[in-house]
């Protein structure tokens, strides 16, 4: 009978030691906290998001598993783009024909009688809270984007990622570090494309959609190449200007009035989220891209 007795308060001893060695762990761990509670608070969100199919599937790789890729140049390039007058679609200075890779800077194939433009914003780092503040516009205008992310926006900020899915709109891939991908080799190339899958699905449950931003715009046909067999579809852009240096901004003024000179039919705008110019422009851009009857799509329509 003793040893029964010492049997059962030794067994509730160890579950007092182990439940203090949990409370203490969690207690060093608060984003374990955070993200638990969060989705707890989310979780009818979520489920309705899940109903609408906002819930993104990790990306495919080529069916080909053994594709040789040998014989693809590794000659390095930068993406470049031809601005055109009278909103005539962008041209590019690509070094080859991107196509074949399922890479895009535009949308080349527009419906007759359509007007799209996509709304793309590449998200670094997070600066003074302007993702939350694009978020807020995006929501009040009823526009869906997509941003292009890295491992190191998700780890301070996975609380926005979770937020830009369950709003509707795609989380691309800007790889974990931000190198030039058609710098490194395979090793280093599956890391940073598929490790940031890998973290997203760890910090968020949901996985990156599959679209790929190149960091740099930095391509060699290799890079593109390798890119497609690891199911992603690769986006340029065909609007971009300098916005990335958050202490020489451009100017709200100057990010509308190059939006209504350069403006064209199937545009990819590059916006950077960092960027201070672009949260005060954004409303009437948005405003204005409406006024003159365009809708913004998704770049599921590349698929």
């Amino acid at each position: 009978m003793k040893l029964k007795i010492a049997s059962a308060i030794l067994s509730i001893l160890s579950i007092i030691i182990i439940s203090l060695f949990a409370i203490e762990s969690h207690e060093k761990d608060p984003d374990t906290l955070t993200l638990k509670s969060y989705h707890e608070e989310i979780e009818k969100a979520r489920f309705i998001a899940f109903k609408q199919n906002k819930i993104s599937i990790p990306p495919t790789p080529d069916d080909d598993d053994d594709e040789d890729l040998s014989g693809y140049s590794h000659e390095a390039y930068g993406w470049s783009f031809k601005r055109m007058n009278d909103h005539k679609p962008s041209g590019s200075y690509a070094a080859f024909d991107i196509s074949p890779f399922d890479a895009y800077y535009r949308n080349e194939h527009v419906k007759p009688g359509d007007k799209v433009i996509y709304l793309t914003f590449d998200c670094g780092y997070e600066y003074k809270h302007l993702t939350k503040t694009i978020l807020d516009i995006l929501k009040d205008k009823c526009v869906n984007a997509t941003f292009f992310v890295t491992k190191q926006f998700i780890k301070t900020d996975y609380e926005l990622c979770i937020r830009m899915k369950d709003e509707g709109h795609i989380i691309g891939n800007h790889t974990m570090n931000h190198p030039n991908l058609a710098k490194v080799d395979d090793e280093r190339f599956i890391q940073e494309v598929q490790g940031l899958d890998d973290y997203l699905y760890e910090r968020t449950t949901y996985h990156i959609d599959s679209f790929l931003r190149p960091p740099e715009g930095g391509y060699s046909e290799y890079s593109l190449a390798k890119t497609k067999e690891l199911g992603y579809t690769t986006i340029f852009w065909s609007i971009a200007y300098l916005d990335y240096d958050t202490e020489n901004q451009p100017g709200a003024d100057y990010v509308l009035e190059h939006i209504k000179k350069y403006h064209h039919n199937g545009a990819i705008i590059l916006m950077h989220a960092i960027s201070e110019s672009n949260v005060e422009a954004l409303p009437d851009v948005i405003d204005y891209l409406l006024s003159e009857g365009y809708r913004f799509g998704t770049l599921t329509e590349f698929k």
